[in-house]
């Protein structure tokens, strides 16, 4: 359902929340853990967690991302700058996040759990197919074949090749979406997995 989770966590004075959500670790109860990281992950959005669960949860979405200067003001030339404090708001939120999925780690997740395209991940490019100036997706996974007497849904799909992959994304200026990490990574298992237990229901993820 939509009811709010019962348990408080204060958020500091600006209803920010500075927790690294890759440091949050066992001195704290698990749901208390599990509050610290929903605040820290929706920190860059200035919305504290219990205005979260007032205003949006089971109403309305939320895009937690720093503002890129526009409600700080404008510089000289016309160009917009951030304030001290902002700054250093999107120094500390640019890089929280870095531990998870590196392309390290994406490319050891390749090859250990051989991936599967159309179900584990795509490889897709924008680009106007058209000619008329309007840009579309365009997915290049081989399609999957049909098992030799199977039925119409019984479907074999291609495994990734590591290499080819990146070869498009280096090569061909392609996108790598990953459609289930949370299954092959357990830094991000971990990360929902608190999640799970804070909303109280599951938790899914795509990259």
């Amino acid at each position: 359902g939509n009811a709010r989770p019962s348990l408080p966590l204060e958020d500091d004075e600006d209803g920010e929340n500075g927790v690294d959500p890759l440091s949050i670790v066992g001195d704290l109860t698990a749901p208390h853990r599990a509050r610290a990281l929903l605040s820290s992950i929706i920190a860059p959005s200035r919305v504290s967690a219990a205005e979260f669960y007032d205003k949006h949860w089971g109403k309305r979405p939320l895009l937690a991302c720093l503002e890129d200067g526009s409600e700080v003001g404008e510089g000289a030339g016309g160009e917009e700058e951030l304030d001290e404090e902002d700054a250093i708001l999107v120094g500390n939120h640019a890089t929280r996040l870095d531990g998870l999925l590196s392309r390290a780690s994406i490319d050891d997740m390749m090859r250990r759990n051989k991936l599967r395209y159309g179900l584990d991940l795509n490889v897709t490019r924008y680009t106007d197919s058209m000619g008329n100036g309007v840009k579309s997706r365009i997915t290049l996974d081989p399609a999957p074949t049909r098992r030799r007497g199977g039925g119409d849904d019984d479907l074999e799909y291609a495994v990734a090749n590591p290499s080819d992959v990146w070869s498009n994304v280096d090569g061909s200026s392609c996108t790598l979406r990953l459609l289930r990490p949370h299954e092959h990574d357990d830094s991000v298992h971990s990360l929902l997995s608190l999640l799970e237990s804070e909303f109280g229901c599951m938790v899914g993820s795509n990259a």
